[in-house]
């Protein structure tokens, strides 16, 4: 597997399994640091493939979470309130 991230989280090259991408709002985030905040804690998911996240410093930031299967809301939101932001909306899988 080749993995290409970047700051705005190109998602990983792997086979052709299926995925599904979720997206959620998330609220505190506030500068690029917090970017690489969220991508690392939800990358450490179990079924995580990768990260995108659309940051609106002061507002709700969207992030697209591709993965293996539907996420688990209770633990994606204990995981972002734990990393000191606030799930606001989602998951909501988008394919």
């Amino acid at each position: 597997m080749v993995r290409s991230d970047t700051v705005i989280g190109a998602p990983r090259v792997s086979g052709s399994r299926a995925r599904v991408s979720s997206v959620l709002g998330v609220t505190g985030m506030t500068r690029g640091r917090c970017i690489a905040t969220m991508m690392n804690t939800l990358e450490r998911i179990k079924g995580v493939d990768s990260v995108d996240v659309d940051l609106n410093p002061g507002g709700t930031s969207v992030v697209t979470v591709i993965s293996a299967t539907d996420l688990d809301p209770d633990a994606v939101g204990a995981e972002i309130d734990a990393a000191g932001f606030t799930l606001v909306s989602g998951p909501i899988s988008a394919s």
